[in-house]
This record gives structure tokens, C-alpha cells and sequence, in this order.
């Protein structure tokens, strides 16, 4: 009995036009056209060359060309449907070859990720096989499923809320400094409260703002998961917090208290620096003295009161609280419209019937220990406008450890005293000019001849009787201080 053989006709495609996943954010799968009759067959595998490199590649033996063998990949599809590239060994592609390693169509449909893709240019290699005498042959029709986001992912977020002062503060600017990569954007904005909260308002329009206390909102954006980013690194608030009293002829200018807890994981800190900025001194001077405190103890969210409807005064159980560090919580917010007595420790304020009050806070707080900075130097600042610095600097004894609230205080002192019968010089007839060494006030001056005073350049004329001595009395006072800024650094304990 003669055998009975089945012939098949194969056809191997493979187009120099690839499928691009180029600047996509995602490959999802195929879509997939065509029929696959039955007895016949369709298999695809793939490359990220063209058959213009292959055959450059082919002929790397016979040339100086560096170009490699091309590599061919089959996908391997998990049970999710996301695609992985799996490299089939083959030297010479055939189409015998990528029907016995190519994907099926089916394996191809239920793909809905491929990763490995993204990005690139992909070159389907595709063999077909019927019966020789089939009279209807596979055909097939591909391209990807691409997500191009031309949108954006946007996200805002909201910081805490920042006290700032048991009263209100002028806030001078805030900054905020920004990281970001690829199209990547982050927008910083800022709400403040006195008595009631402002609207969000941009960064560079924060000016004439008094608050005690301010939040941050960020705005991001980016347009790539993953190759997109944006963040936040810091912010900085600068704001008038000093404080200043004037007694007899000294002025103290006190810098904002700081808290270096955090930073220096409690450790503390043992050195301070200090820079003013002034005008040229002649008689006035200028000190500076440090204080350390030894980190107080906390109290965090305690209950203090259950509201009634009505405003209520509640005690607080500690003594010598950190004014600057008090919050009240109402059921758990942060609550600012309460009033607080430093000299009875009691915060009154109005709050629901039943809501939980609570406050946190810091105590047993050491009092202000002020000790003389040493001076450093007085140098020209700035010629042009005649201003200087003077700097100070103070070290803890060894001994003193854990010391975490720190502030600077500036002593502006103005001396004053009195000049009797100083002899200016020897009458000549005529109008002489005296500089007097210190600023006299001029309804206390006294002095030989006919004089003028000017008190903006200390300058007295005289005119004399010849060979008579000149001979003045006044009182005087140390020039005003012009002080255009001051600043005040702190360095951790070795």
C-alpha cells in the first residue's frame, strides 16, 4: 500500500517597519486581526533589530563590523497576563524555526502588560504553515495596545499645622526648596492664622502677614509614574519674633528661642555664635549673651476638660510650661482660638458639649540663664553704607551636657556722663571749630565766649577772647543704635 504524505507551505514574514512602543508610558497588549483555518498554523517571535541589521550582522565575519549575532524572544505569559521576554536560542531564523519556538495567537490575545517593551522599537517575525493544497490560508494582522499619557497624575498634600507664637508674628518670607526629575512639578503654597485662617495663597505674595500660626500645601504633578518626580526637601519661615525692652539707656534685642531636641536626637548643643550688623559705634556699645536650657519634660495630648457648649476655663497640673510649645486638641484637632494666663497656667475655651479637650505641651522648663558671649571681632560689613559687624561666640563648660533651647540676646548700651570744664583750647579774637568727642545734649552745655552747637556733627564754634582759655561743660549721651540685622547659630557637643 503506497503511503500517503501531507506537503505544507510555510512563508516567513519580517517587516522593517516595527511596532513602536516609544514614548509610551505602557504596552497593554496586541491587537490582533486575521484567521488561523483550522489545520493551519501562526507563530510570532520577536526582535529589537531589523532584518537590515540581522543581515549586517550576518556579515560581521567578513568585515570589520563589531555588530552581534541578532536575538530573538519568545513571551512568557503569567497567570496575570503581564509578558516577560524570554530569549530563544536560535543562530539563523527560519520559518521552520519560529513555528516550533514562536507564540501561538492565543498566547498572544491574553496578554495585557509587557513591560519589556515600553520604550522601544519591536520587529515581529512571523511564519505561517498550511497543506499544500489548503485553499484558505492563515492570515494576520498585529499592533500594540499602547497607553500614552499626555495627562498628568496630580496629588496635593497638606503639612501640619506650625505654631508659631502665643501671639501674633511678622512674617518676613518663606521659601521652599523643591526636587524634581523628568516633567516632574511641585507647587509650595501657604495659609496663616490670626484669629481665623487665610486663604492658600503663593509664596512670593507673602508680605505684611501677621500670624501665630501657618500651614503648607504642596501641589504635585508629574506625567510618568515612575520616571516623573517631585517632592518637597524643605521650607523656611523666616519671621519677626524678637523681642525688645528698653531700661535706662540699655535695649536688649532677644532672638526667637530655639529647640534643637530633634536635631541633635537630644544630645543637645554647646556652642553659640552671634553676628549684628550696625552702625559704626563711638561711644554706644554692644554685648551679646547666650542661654542654654536643659530639655524640658512633655506632656502629649493629656485631658484637661470635656467642653460644655460654653467657654470654660480648665488649669493645667504643670508648672513652668513652655508657653510657646502649648496646643489644645479638641476631640484630637489642633484647636488655636483658646486664651491662655501664663501666671495661673489655665487655657479657657469654648468647645462642644461632650468634646474631649486635651493639651500638649512642654514643662518644668528652666528659667533664662544669660551668660556673656566673648568678643570676637568688629570689622567693615559694608563701606559704602559705613556698616559693621561685630561678632560673639560662647562655649558650654564640659561639664554642662543636654542642653537643647538656646537664644541670643543682644545688650544695646548707651553710657552717658558728664564733661566738666574741659579746655578746648586758647581764645584767638576769632570763630574757632571744635569737635567734641562725645554726642552733648545742648541745653546742657556751658562755654567761654559766644559758641553754636551742631548735634548732628558734634561741632562747636567758638569765638574767644585772645589767650583766654576755651573751657566747656556738658552732659552727654552714646549715639542710638542703627542695627540692620542679627544672627545667631548653635553648634552640637562633640
Amino acid at each position: 500500500m503506497a503511503t500517503a504524505y501531507v506537503y505544507k507551505r510555510t512563508a516567513l514574514f519580517r517587516d522593517n517597519a516595527p511596532l513602536s512602543a516609544a514614548g509610551v508610558t505602557s504596552v497593554d497588549g496586541f491587537v490582533i486581526d486575521g484567521i488561523e483555518p483550522a489545520g493551519t498554523r501562526r507563530r510570532v517571535l520577536f526582535s529589537h533589530e531589523s532584518s537590515t541589521a540581522a543581515q549586517i550582522s550576518s556579515l560581521s565575519t567578513q568585515s570589520t563590523s563589531t555588530a552581534s549575532t541578532p536575538s530573538y524572544y519568545k513571551l512568557t505569559i503569567d497567570g496575570t497576563g503581564k509578558a516577560t521576554e524570554t530569549k530563544v536560542d536560535i543562530t539563523n531564523i527560519t520559518a521552520e524555526a519560529v513555528l516550533e519556538n514562536g507564540n501561538t495567537i492565543d498566547e498572544l490575545a491574553s496578554t495585557k502588560s509587557i513591560p519589556d517593551f515600553v520604550g522601544k522599537d519591536i520587529y515581529p517575525i512571523i511564519a505561517i504553515e498550511a497543506d499544500e493544497d489548503a485553499t484558505t490560508v492563515p492570515t494576520l494582522k498585529m499592533s500594540f495596545r499602547t497607553t500614552n499619557d499626555t495627562g498628568v497624575y496630580e496629588k496635593e498634600e497638606e503639612s501640619q499645622i506650625y505654631k508659631l507664637a502665643d501671639v501674633p508674628v511678622s512674617i518676613v518670607s518663606i521659601d521652599a526648596n523643591t526636587a524634581t526629575t523628568g516633567k516632574g512639578s511641585v507647587v509650595v503654597t501657604a495659609r496663616f492664622y490670626d484669629g481665623g485662617w487665610t486663604d492658600y495663597m503663593a509664596l512670593k505674595d507673602v508680605s505684611n502677614i501677621r500670624a501665630s500660626a501657618l500651614q503648607l500645601k504642596a501641589k504635585y504633578v508629574v506625567s510618568t509614574i515612575g520616571n516623573d518626580t517631585a517632592k518637597v526637601t524643605d521650607a523656611t519661615v523666616v519671621y519677626s519674633a524678637s523681642t525688645a525692652k528698653v531700661s535706662g539707656s540699655t535695649a536688649e534685642v532677644i532672638t526667637a528661642t530655639m529647640h534643637f531636641a530633634e536635631e541633635t536626637g537630644g544630645k543637645g548643643v554647646s556652642f553659640a555664635q552671634a553676628l549684628i550688623k550696625h552702625k559704626k559705634l563711638m561711644d554706644a556699645d554692644i554685648k551679646a549673651y547666650a542661654s542654654f536650657r536643659t530639655e524640658p519634660k512633655k506632656r502629649e495630648m493629656v485631658s484637661i476638660g470635656t467642653g460644655t457648649g460654653q467657654s470654660q476655663t480648665y488649669a493645667l497640673a504643670d508648672s513652668n510650661i513652655n508657653h510657646e510649645s502649648l496646643v489644645v486638641q479638641i476631640n484630637g484637632v489642633p484647636f488655636y482660638g483658646f486664651a491662655y494666663n501664663t501666671e495661673t497656667n489655665q487655657v479657657t475655651v469654648s468647645a462642644d458639649k461632650d468634646a474631649a479637650i486635651t493639651a500638649s505641651y512642654e514643662y518644668d522648663l528652666e528659667d533664662e540663664d544669660w551668660k556673656e558671649m566673648t568678643f570676637v571681632s568688629r570689622q567693615v560689613y559694608d563701606a559704602d553704607e559705613d556698616i559693621y559687624a561685630s561678632r560673639y561666640q560662647y562655649t558650654l563648660p564640659s561639664t554642662e551636657t543636654d542642653k537643647t533651647i538656646c537664644a541670643v540676646k543682644f545688650e544695646l548700651i548707651r553710657p552717658s556722663a558728664d564733661v566738666t570744664d574741659e579746655v578746648l583750647g586758647t581764645g584767638t579774637g576769632d570763630m574757632q571749630v571744635f569737635v567734641l568727642p562725645h554726642y552733648a545734649r545742648k541745653d546742657t552745655i556751658t562755654c567761654t565766649g559766644q559758641w553754636n552747637y551742631n548735634d548732628n556733627t558734634r561741632v562747636l564754634t567758638v569765638i574767644a577772647d585772645k589767650g583766654a582759655d576755651i573751657k566747656a561743660s556738658y552732659h552727654w549721651t552714646a549715639e542710638s543704635h542703627e542695627i540692620y540685622g542679627l544672627t545667631a547659630g548653635w553648634a552640637e557637643q562633640q
